[in-house]
């Protein structure tokens, strides 16, 4: 699994977002950007993509800016990333488009990596769905517990599932 740079810029995004607006009724990209250490266009562009997504609404004018548009514990991890990426399903294409070159493509003699990516993929994109924006703002040590407690739950109803 690959964390781009975009992925990992929009989650601190979102988290900047968050931690500003307490108290405000929206946040710049310009003030985002500062605490991100980035820069305000780039910022911006994340921006554009919450917005184009409907995480998060702008408002023009000299106190303008961006807002969360839901409430950040109903907000999972998993729709800030689709938000900056084509969200990559597993379906058994995945497999079959990397068969090597062989005219017949995969063997059915060979054993199967499918069933391991089906499995990464789906309990991967599952755990995401249960840890929300809010719980970012835990701090390290909950949000390690919050994790193991998301990780063991979604992992053992997968295997179920896989058995």
């Amino acid at each position: 699994m690959r964390i781009s740079s975009l992925e990992e810029y929009g989650l601190r995004v979102a988290l900047s977002l968050l931690r500003l607006s307490e108290g405000k009724d929206s946040v710049s990209a310009a003030e985002i950007a500062r605490a991100e250490g980035i820069s305000a266009e780039y910022a911006s562009k994340i921006l554009h993509l919450f917005k184009k997504s409907k995480l998060v609404v702008s408002q023009r004018g000299s106190k303008g800016g961006f807002r969360l548009a839901l409430d950040s514990a109903t907000v999972p991890v998993s729709l800030v990333l689709a938000a900056l990426q084509d969200k990559k399903q597993f379906n058994g294409e995945f497999c079959q488009a990397y068969g090597g070159t062989n005219e017949k493509g995969a063997s059915t003699n060979r054993p199967s990596v499918q069933p391991l990516w089906k499995f990464l993929f789906t309990g991967f994109d599952q755990m995401l769905d249960d840890i929300f924006l809010s719980d970012l703002l835990l701090g390290p040590e909950m949000l390690r517990i919050k994790i193991k407690d998301v990780a063991a739950k979604r992992f053992d109803r997968l295997f179920e599932k896989f058995a």
